[in-house]
């Protein structure tokens, strides 16, 4: 099968999961809550992605194509490195919150979850890497 095809096979029910907790994540109304609460379930949030992209990106059975980027960017040119791979990957989407940001004067989207993953998460996944699930091991890299 081709690799646009695992994508697309991949995205579909993932974009269907995604719209589904948002759904109920909406319904919960955090945005009302005390910034510290929202905060702590950010960080929580970024901790769990980060395990779980840890263990997917180790199994390799198929990768979200963002997260296919960033392994092909760790193992091909940053020799396995997943933090300086992780800050090099979100360089594209800062660019484009950057040029965005100067055409419209505007800043939208970006808080400190995002902050937190641009500096962190890289350092969590290989965390994880080490202390998650240590029998599983990146494959056909």
């Amino acid at each position: 099968m081709s690799k646009f095809l695992l994508d697309l096979l991949f995205i579909t029910p993932f974009s269907i999961l995604v719209q589904y907790f948002t759904s109920c994540l909406e319904g919960l109304n955090l945005q009302h809550q005390l910034l510290l609460i929202r905060i702590i379930l950010d960080i929580l949030g970024i901790v769990f992605i980060s395990l779980a992209t840890s263990l997917y990106q180790r199994a390799n059975i198929v990768l979200h194509p963002n997260d296919d980027f960033m392994q092909t960017i760790r193992f091909m040119f940053l020799h396995g490195d997943a933090t300086k791979a992780q800050i090099i990957h979100f360089l594209v989407p800062l660019s484009i919150i950057v040029i965005t940001t100067v055409i419209s004067h505007a800043i939208w989207a970006v808080g400190i979850g995002t902050i937190i993953s641009f500096f962190f998460q890289g350092s969590m996944i290989k965390w994880f890497d080490i202390h998650a699930f240590k029998h599983l091991k990146h494959y056909d890299i």
